[in-house]
C-alpha cells in the first residue's frame, strides 16, 4: 500500500514493479488481489503492475504456481521473473510462467565482456523476444556495460549508470 500510494501521484503511465513472493512455494492470491485493487483505487491500471517473483522462491509444485500466476494475469497485470540465472530461477520457470519480463541477474552482468556471458545473454533475449517478452539487465555500472547490452537486444536496463534512489521530498 505505501510503494503504490507513493509512486501513484506521479507514475503516469509507467510501470510499478512489485516484488511477490512464494516463501512456501506458492503464492497468497488474497495479497496479491488487495495490490492490485490498491493500485486501481490511486487510478493506476492493472496492466500498469508488474509482479515480479524473486529467484529465493523454490516452487514445490511449479504448475499450481504457474496456474495461480496465470489467475493474477487474468486481472490484467503483468510478470515479471527477477534474476534470471540465479537461485532457483531457471529457464523451466520461465517456460511455464510465460512472463511478460525477464531480468537478467546481476551476476551475469557483472560477468560481461565473456563469451560465456553473452552467449547466455543471446540466449535469454532470443527466448524472451520469441515469446513477446522484454529483457531487463540489472546491475548497469558503465557506459561500455550498457552499449554492449544494447547490441545484445537488451530492452531496458537498471543500475547506478542510470541513477540512485532518490529520497521522497519532505514537508
Amino acid at each position: 500500500q505505501l510503494a503504490i500510494r507513493g509512486v501513484g501521484p506521479w507514475l503516469g503511465a509507467g510501470l510499478l514493479f512489485v516484488n511477490i513472493m512464494a516463501p512456501d512455494g506458492t503464492f497468497d492470491l488474497s495479497t496479491a488481489r488487495r495490490t492490485i485493487r490498491h493500485a486501481e483505487d490511486i487510478g493506476l491500471e492493472p496492466d500498469q503492475l508488474v509482479f515480479e517473483t524473486a529467484e529465493r522462491n523454490q516452487y514445490v509444485d511449479l504448475d499450481l504456481a504457474a496456474a495461480q500466476l496465470t489467475k493474477l494475469r487474468s486481472a490484467g497485470v503483468r510478470l515479471a521473473i527477477d534474476d534470471v540465472g540465479d537461485g532457483y530461477t531457471s529457464l523451466k520457470v520461465a517456460n511455464s510462467f510465460k512472463p511478460d519480463v525477464l531480468k537478467l541477474s546481476g551476476d551475469l552482468i557483472a560477468a560481461l565482456p565473456s563469451t560465456e556471458a553473452v552467449a547466455i545473454i543471446k540466449a535469454v533475449v532470443d527466448l524472451a523476444h520469441r515469446t513477446g517478452a522484454w529483457v531487463v539487465a540489472e546491475q548497469v555500472e558503465s557506459e561500455e556495460r550498457a552499449r554492449l547490452l544494447r547490441t545484445l537486444e537488451v530492452d531496458w536496463g537498471q543500475g547506478s549508470l542510470f541513477g540512485g534512489p532518490e529520497a521522497r521530498p519532505t514537508g
